[in-house]
């Protein structure tokens, strides 16, 4: 029985030696990621290929950089832009999920906004680096980034943007880690959906494969 039990032990240890550590950066903060719906479909992925991940937030240029350089892995819930510039990136082709981006604003001062048109009119913010929101914004009245989502939803409540520009969950997210009523808010419609990808350094190519089998795996079992 000892001799039973200690096999079985033997075969648990040598299965979590056998995971695959990776540390990947991601642009938004962590405890937001991990309640994100892409999530859903990254962690039965991670168990299905025995993947440990360590996540870390990091600026989006930035991200790109170390995953070029190789001192990190990948990059997880990144939209698409042109990593042709870079030698060693390369992307896992199936999406995780998609995000949808949203015009952010306080209800008393902003009328409702129903369209990009509207964003005409006003101050309108985004985050550094995350370009496709702020060209959805290119007409606005000013346009200017911040650094990250917190200061971005802080110079929001200041008065320094009308309306910032942001995916749906990470404005409410945010506000509420801030302490604001989630009452205060509004947001517009859906101005654009786009899919959301995974990055990784190209040494991994193997394994951008076995992901994009996973994902969509996963997806369709999900749908269902």
């Amino acid at each position: 029985m000892k001799f039973i039990y200690c096999l079985l032990l033997s075969c648990a240890v040598s299965f979590l030696a056998a995971a695959q550590s990776l540390k990947v950066n991601t642009t938004v903060p962590v405890e937001f990621l991990k309640l994100h719906p892409s999530y859903a479909i990254l962690e039965p992925a991670m168990e299905e290929l025995n993947l440990a991940i360590e996540f870390q937030n990091r600026p989006l240029v930035r991200s790109w950089h170390e995953i070029d350089s190789g001192v990190i892995d990948g990059d997880f819930s990144q939209v698409h832009f042109d990593y042709s510039q870079f030698n060693n990136i390369i992307r896992v082709e199936e999406p995780v999920s998609h995000i949808r981006v949203v015009a952010f604003y306080f209800k008393k001062r902003v009328p409702s906004i129903r369209s990009i048109e509207d964003l005409s009119k006003y101050r309108v913010g985004y985050i550094k680096g995350w370009r496709v929101y702020g060209e959805l914004a290119s007409d606005a009245k000013y346009l200017s980034p911040a650094a990250d989502a917190t200061t971005l939803i802080k110079m929001l409540a200041g008065g320094r943007f009308d309306v910032v520009m942001i995916e749906k969950g990470l404005g409410e997210f945010t506000a509420k880690n801030l302490g604001y009523p989630a009452a205060k808010f509004a947001t517009s419609p859906v101005l654009r959906e786009m899919p959301l990808y995974f990055y990784l350094n190209k040494k991994h190519h193997k394994l951008a494969q076995a992901l994009a089998e996973s994902f969509a795996s996963i997806k369709q079992v999900q749908s269902h």
